[in-house]
């Protein structure tokens, strides 16, 4: 059937109206898909807390909180930058730092970049930092004394990013985030809560949560600082928890006053790769009986160990009471009985690491050498020193400056061989 040519006049306008009813709508929903791609690719590299606006907003809440006139410098916002697509990050992991400080800057900084910002690089994490809002340390249990500098531990933020920037490891970078707490605060938040630990005692009138049954714990600072740790560490959870996006799935804590002799990559356990993800790496030294200084592995079994001491200290205590007498609150005992475990209900194997080494640095510029070894097998592994090499070798490689060592007794109670790695010495 031939139509009319007035028909086909009549047609085409009708076809043409649907045409471009039917392109609209493509157009229209190719501009949604492409949107919840982009949206679905931020929200998984974390892109929507990278720029510079939100950045600025995050620097300017800290001036808020107080920060005294001398770290404005340190919060100042950087520069915006173009926001280009960003290669996918291959893992989700972030490495957190907490306590006291101690001589950050001259220290722990400089083996900090080469044994762990530098080996982690490639992975992309994000660091997450809490501190206290101290300036001067007495002699005591924690060595000399000293100054301390707090602030300097915002230069992490230009060396992670420094290293992120050189090895090439992506277009975004990884998150830096700082809290900090000043003494007065802590005692406002805790001082309850230290009150009973000082002064609770047993049916047998000795003390239910200091451990006197150990001889270098001193009555009560030992506890008072415990306490102030276990602060710290859950506050630095906290911080990574406040900013994840995607959760992390790899977690490392760290003391931020420490330094670094040997490699550690938050994935490798003993030189294998972690892939299933379900090891949690310890120190293979100070064993007392097992070591409190770091753990690193899947965030499910690091949060037991960051975030729920203070919920477990109460049944922990109880437990000492019927077990070890005298050992109330004891650090290494509370990992070991009562924190391990519910590490490992998890289906999370602990595993020590058999050349990992890092030495405590002080507020006086000196470093506790011998911390990775010791003539009683049970405390350290000599394997690492074995696999280490010479310690003060290792400790300058890592300074980049040369280091005198002595013996000094500690607080009248123990001998340690210390270098002195001072800057002005």
């Amino acid at each position: 059937m031939v139509l009319p040519s007035r028909s086909k006049t009549m047609l085409l306008p009708f076809v043409v109206k649907r045409c471009h009813k039917l392109l609209t709508f493509l157009v229209f929903a190719s501009a949604i898909y492409f949107a919840w791609r982009t949206w679905r690719a931020a929200a998984r590299l974390g892109l929507a807390e990278t720029t510079w606006l939100q950045s600025a907003s995050r620097d300017a809440d800290w001036n808020v909180f107080g920060l005294p006139p001398s770290a404005q410098q340190w919060n100042s916002a950087p520069p915006p930058q173009a926001l280009t697509p960003p290669r996918e990050r291959r893992n989700r992991c972030a490495i957190n730092l907490y306590g006291l400080p101690r001589s950050f800057a001259p220290i722990v900084l400089p083996a900090l970049r080469r044994n762990v910002i530098e080996p982690n690089a490639k992975h992309c994490c994000d660091y997450f930092v809490h501190y206290y809002q101290v300036t001067e340390e007495k002699a005591g249990r924690s060595g000399n004394g000293g100054t301390i500098n707090p602030e300097a531990i915002r230069l992490l933020r230009q060396a992670v990013h420094d290293v992120h920037n050189a090895t090439g490891s992506g277009d975004v970078l990884p998150k830096v985030e700082f809290r900090f707490d000043t003494d007065d605060a802590f005692w406002n938040q805790y001082q309850p809560l230290i009150d009973r630990i000082r002064n609770t005692k047993d049916d047998e009138g000795r003390y239910l949560y200091f451990p006197w049954h150990s001889k270098d714990y001193i009555y009560p600072t030992a506890t008072d600082n415990i306490i102030k740790m276990w602060h710290s560490v859950q506050a630095a959870w906290n911080l990574m928890k406040a900013h994840e996006i995607v959760p992390y799935t790899r977690v490392a804590m760290l003391r931020s006053d420490v330094v670094f002799m040997t490699p550690i990559d938050v994935y490798m356990v003993n030189g294998k790769t972690d892939a299933r993800n379900t090891k949690a790496i310890i120190p293979a030294f100070g064993r007392h009986p097992v070591s409190d200084r770091f753990i690193c592995g899947p965030a499910a079994a690091v949060e037991i160990w960051a975030n729920q001491r203070f919920a477990r200290m109460e049944n922990h205590v109880q437990l000492m009471l019927k077990v070890k007498p005298g050992f109330g609150m004891h650090s290494e005992r509370f990992m070991y009985h009562t924190i391990f475990p519910a590490i490992r209900e998890k289906g999370v194997q602990i595993v020590e690491d058999n050349k990992m080494c890092f030495v405590r640095a002080r507020a006086d510029e000196t470093v506790w050498i011998d911390d990775c070894e010791n003539p009683r097998r049970v405390i350290a592994a000599k394997s690492i020193v074995a696999r280490m090499g010479d310690k003060m070798s290792r400790l300058e490689q890592a300074l980049g400056r040369a280091c005198t060592t002595s013996a000094e007794k500690i607080h009248n109670m123990w001998v340690q061989d210390v270098a002195n790695c001072s800057s002005t010495k």
